[in-house]
């Protein structure tokens, strides 16, 4: 049986994954390898994963007017999130994704979380998929 968790969608779509959780915010320039989708944030605890086809959880939201453009590569590289799911709303990963959908990539959902009280108990590595205003964990 699948949980449901309450989504307000920031960018229509659907997509399936294993989640990436977090701990703390990144910054998507300086934080993020936009050729190979690899954290590589010194300061960062999950240094060395990949976000490539994950359904990426962001606790808080990091960076400067610089990371949409270092998304946007990591999604023209192929090596992008599947979806991305906001504690707090971000400019960032909405602009990311709006101009990959206006050069021919395909876009990603993005979404924000109706309840951050869920964060801490979503599973990191869970499968889960993003559609019609629900998270749902596999």
């Amino acid at each position: 049986m699948a949980l449901g968790i309450a989504l307000d969608m920031l960018v229509d779509g659907s997509a399936e994954g294993r989640l990436m959780v977090l701990s703390q915010g990144l910054s998507f320039w300086g934080g993020l390898e936009p050729a190979s989708g690899m954290i590589v944030d010194n300061q960062h605890p999950q240094r060395g994963a990949c976000v490539g086809s994950r359904i990426l959880v962001l606790p808080a939201p990091r960076g400067s007017t610089a990371a949409p453009g270092a998304l946007l590569e990591c999604l023209a590289a192929g090596r992008g999130p599947a979806a991305i799911v906001l504690a707090y709303s971000d400019p960032t990963a909405v602009a990311a994704v709006l101009a990959a959908s206006m050069i021919d990539l395909p876009a990603i959902p993005v979404a924000l979380i109706a309840n951050t009280d869920v964060l801490a108990q979503l599973p990191d590595g869970q499968q889960a998929l993003v559609s019609q205003g629900q998270l749902m964990l596999r």
